[in-house]
């Protein structure tokens, strides 16, 4: 099944939660959103389940090499003074090249490989869900009028559109409200919001004198995110001398030091929109072996980071 959703993310959270415990059950196969807030994302649902048809805020790609980073926080440069300007600021790690955001607006070039999938896939679903869309905005008004023969269309919308005599099921009615009564109906729980992530340490041999750390924060998927404003690792000695480096805005750190070290100490600073604590770790050399652990976490704001397993490839 296929669901389009296009409503205010300033108040609906608990569809977007509701919808991706949706896709966790594997009732809902594909989301296709006109919306840019990222927020299917933040949620924990996959790239792979989802077309963001106008792109979103919390990814930008290098002008360069084409190579794209995900960020918890939004990457649109407010600074830019026309909104064709999509430079973010930042810089590609891999060959320095310009970062802009990924957002569509009117009258830009529509990304292909998000429709090429969206299209796909309704023609895989045999029910589409539409929550909150008028059907106006082409080519994306043509994924739900390919439900209308033969298939099962419901809509959702307080206001009139054009496919209304021709669904199967029409809801007048708030998307929130709508979604809450049907997972009463389900008879299934909705957790409040969180963003699943992961912390990743890989530490290996450099060469007979050196050691290195690498420290990578991805998404519930293993893909590297952004979602720590800062990454800092001091590594100690017994001596007192230490090694210090940290990285801001960015998804990796990289330590290369002597080896002999007494311990490591690993600080994650996140963004204060997040309302969260700093989350620290401190391994001893004895407790830190060559090879890649993998904390399990997820970050609640206003709440704290909560820390499910850790693993060890």
């Amino acid at each position: 099944r296929s669901t389009q959703s296009r409503s205010s993310a300033a108040s609906d959270v608990y569809k977007r939660q509701a919808i991706k415990k949706l896709v966790d059950l594997g009732i809902v196969k594909h989301i296709v959103t006109q919306n840019v807030d990222g927020l299917h994302y933040r949620s924990g649902v996959p790239f792979s389940k989802l077309s963001e048809l106008h792109g979103s805020c919390h990814v930008e790609k290098c002008e360069g090499c084409g190579k794209e980073y995900r960020r918890i926080f939004n990457c649109r440069n407010y600074n830019n003074k026309t909104e064709k300007d999509h430079r973010t600021g930042r810089h590609c790690d891999d060959c320095k090249g310009a970062l802009h955001d990924s957002i569509v607006y009117f009258g830009e070039k529509l990304p292909q490989k998000p429709f090429e999938t969206a299209f796909k896939e309704a023609e895989r679903g045999d029910l589409c869900l539409s929550l909150g869309s008028s059907f106006t905005v082409n080519p994306a008004s043509r994924i739900p009028s390919s439900f209308v023969n033969n298939k099962q269309l419901i809509i959702t919308n307080i206001q009139k559109t054009r496919l209304d005599d021709k669904c199967q099921l029409r809801i007048h009615g708030m998307c929130d409200e709508v979604t809450q009564h049907l997972m009463d109906r389900l008879g299934i729980k909705v957790e409040g919001y969180h963003f699943p992530s992961k912390l990743q340490l890989v530490f290996e041999p450099h060469n007979s004198e050196l050691d290195n750390i690498k420290i990578t924060t991805l998404d519930a998927f293993g893909d590297p995110v952004t979602f720590a404003e800062e990454i800092s690792m001091n590594i100690n000695y017994k001596d007192s001398k230490s090694s210090f480096e940290k990285a801001s805005n960015s998804d990796s750190l990289d330590l290369r030091f002597p080896k002999g070290f007494d311990g490591v100490e690993i600080v994650l600073k996140f963004f204060d929109f997040l309302n969260v604590e700093d989350l620290r770790f401190y391994f001893t050399r004895d407790e830190l072996h060559y090879g890649k652990l993998v904390h399990d976490m997820s970050i609640v704001p206003h709440s704290g980071v909560k820390m499910i397993s850790r693993l060890r490839n």
